[in-house]
């Protein structure tokens, strides 16, 4: 009578998580997901084949003497070797096509912005760094990159979020294993 009544439990217990799982995998067949506004348009410019080319420097090919671990005692000097031969970019509605100087993995570049929240978008796997005016580094907010734009958009590689103070901001751009080229398309946009 025990096996009977197991038997019972079983099939009904068996019943009930299919009805369950039928039910509930229903409802994620017919959601929509959608890409936001700001990802979408990252994206396009992502894929456009009209870029400003900007060639990164390192720090050593301004002056031997400076060392990234030296970047708050020299920031000004640096920004002003950076700017004087244009590597410089800006947050807009643009795409650039950043070039890493030949056998170095990490290069420089100035940012100029308005400050707020800002989202860098590339079409390679690229770590980076901000520092600020004075020379402190800037944390990232966000790294990461929503299922929806991994979908709707695999030129995007790498998304990386930061609250910037404004004015000028030293990049630091990182090759990594995972790089694939030496020079890559980067898009600057406001989080709007």
């Amino acid at each position: 009578m025990s096996d009977t009544f197991f038997a019972k439990c079983c099939g009904a217990v068996s019943l009930a998580l299919t009805l369950l799982a039928g039910i509930g995998c229903g409802t994620y067949q017919t959601e929509t997901y959608v890409i936001s506004e700001l990802d979408a348009l990252a994206c396009q410019y992502l894929q456009s084949d009209s870029a400003q080319v900007v060639e990164t420097a390192t720090l050593a090919s301004f002056d031997s003497t400076w060392a990234d671990s030296a970047i708050d005692k020299n920031i000004s000097a640096i920004f002003d070797s950076l700017e004087a031969n244009g590597i410089v970019v800006s947050v807009r509605d643009t795409v650039h096509r950043i070039g890493l100087s030949n056998n170095f993995d990490v290069t420089y570049a100035v940012l100029n912005s308005d400050g707020g929240e800002v989202v860098f978008f590339f079409n390679d796997y690229i770590s980076m760094n901000v520092y600020g005016d004075d020379g402190k580094l800037i944390s990232h907010k966000c790294n990461s990159i929503s299922l929806e734009a991994i979908q709707e958009c695999p030129d995007m590689k790498t998304r990386i979020v930061y609250t910037l103070p404004g004015n000028k901001n030293l990049l630091q751009f990182i090759r990594s294993d995972q790089t694939a080229n030496r020079s890559f398309n980067e898009v600057i946009l406001p989080n709007r």
